[in-house]
C-alpha cells in the first residue's frame, strides 16, 4: 500500500498564508496530522500527492506571508512487503 509523509516549516511567515494553503491542500487529499507540521496519507493517489506537492513547492519559492522555508520533506514508500 502506498504511503506519503510530508513535513514542512516556514520561519517568520506573517499570517500563515502559505502554510495554511499547503495544509488545506494536504487535508483535502485526506492527510492526517501526525505531528507539528507533519502529515501522513495512507494509500493515497500518488499522482494527486505529487501534483499537490509541486504546487506547494511553487508557493514556497516566494511565501505569500513572507519568511523563508526552514524545511520541506516528502517521503513516499509502500508499507506492504514485496514477496
Amino acid at each position: 500500500m502506498p504511503r506519503a509523509i510530508v513535513r514542512f516549516s516556514l520561519d517568520n511567515e506573517q499570517s500563515n498564508i502559505t502554510g495554511n494553503a499547503i495544509r488545506k491542500d494536504l487535508e483535502e487529499l485526506g492527510a492526517e496530522k501526525i505531528g507539528t507540521g507533519a502529515y501522513e496519507l495512507d494509500n493515497p493517489d500518488l499522482e494527486a500527492v505529487i501534483d499537490a506537492m509541486q504546487s506547494a513547492l511553487e508557493m514556497l519559492k516566494h511565501p505569500a506571508g513572507g519568511g523563508r522555508v526552514d524545511h520541506f520533506w516528502l517521503y513516499l514508500d509502500h508499507t506492504d512487503q514485496a514477496s
